[in-house]
């Protein structure tokens, strides 16, 4: 707050996290400060007391997801969908060509994406660990988290199993399928034309009270963007090795469930709309000034 008085800015941007960014949005308002607030908060899940705050604080909130237009409509905010930084990302990468003999991989990949806390691993790894020994032909393939290490990874490692770090775009590139747990990582996987079974597990009790305080129908951003269950959503007591390996055969080598998602994921790409997000953010707050 020192900081921000001090040096006077014309706008404070404030991006995600809003039990912090929600805070200082108030403390800039009453100083006469302008306040951009990048990456809404998810009130359209839980929370949507935070909208009165968004409403009395933010002078701009700037939208990353399509179906947050229509949200945000219903309330007196100024918000403007500027579209996605991952959509954005993932039209600008290039595939390694060499990252298949460079890793030495032989077989077809399937990629699996556990999350990226320690916590996550405790419950996703242990099935997808599982998993691994069922697929003899294939290889699997870790995408590491950056704020992990290999020791994180230890205890789940099987002989049908690698863990490479900093190359998520490259394993999904080289993917047949994916095992992705909830999160953005199943809205990149989309938008990289991988077919994927999404999963998420966690504290029974933690699971008790959020499914009490969320109101959303879907957990995976894709199913949310496109309003329908396009991906298969395997939660708490769903998150099986038999309803897995079920979810997986069904996508794994083409068939009717495998088209149908490739069909969703080009709708999914043009509802998120080719847009970038990052200068038109840009663009809007120098609108601010």
């Amino acid at each position: 707050k020192k900081d921000i008085l001090s040096f006077q800015p014309s706008v404070v941007i404030l991006i995600d996290f809003p039990g912090f960014n929600l805070r200082i949005a108030e403390f800039c308002k009453k100083s006469s400060i302008q306040v951009a607030y990048y990456i809404a908060p998810k009130v359209w899940a839980w929370k949507e007391g935070r909208v009165k705050k968004l409403e009395q604080f933010v002078d701009i909130l700037l939208l990353i997801l399509p179906f947050e237009k229509n949200y945000f409509k219903k309330f007196n905010i100024n918000s403007k969908y500027v579209g996605n930084p991952t959509h954005q990302e993932i039209a600008t990468f290039k595939k390694d060509e060499q990252f298949t003999s460079q890793n030495h991989i032989t077989k077809p990949v399937i990629a699996l994406l556990p999350g990226s806390r320690k916590q996550e691993l405790k419950y996703m790894m242990p099935l997808m660990s599982e998993l691994t020994q069922l697929y003899p032909d294939y290889e699997f393939i870790v995408a590491g988290a950056p704020g992990l290490t290999l020791k994180d990874y230890q205890p789940y490692m099987t002989s049908n199993l690698k863990i490479i770090f900093g190359k998520t775009y490259d394993i999904l590139s080289v993917s047949k399928a994916a095992v992705v747990c909830s999160g953005t990582a199943t809205l990149e996987t989309a938008l990289l034309n991988v077919p994927q079974v999404c999963g998420y597990k966690g504290n029974a009790i933690s699971y008790f009270i959020a499914k009490k305080l969320v109101k959303v129908k879907y957990i995976s951003l894709v199913n949310l963007c496109m309003d329908k269950p396009i991906i298969s959503e395997l939660i708490q007591d769903k998150w099986n090795i038999e309803t897995l390996k079920l979810e997986l055969d069904a996508i794994i080598e083409g068939g009717k469930k495998h088209e149908q998602m490739l069909h969703d994921y080009n709708n999914l790409r043009d509802v998120m709309e080719s847009k970038d997000a990052s200068k038109n953010a840009a663009v809007a707050i120098l609108g601010m000034l």
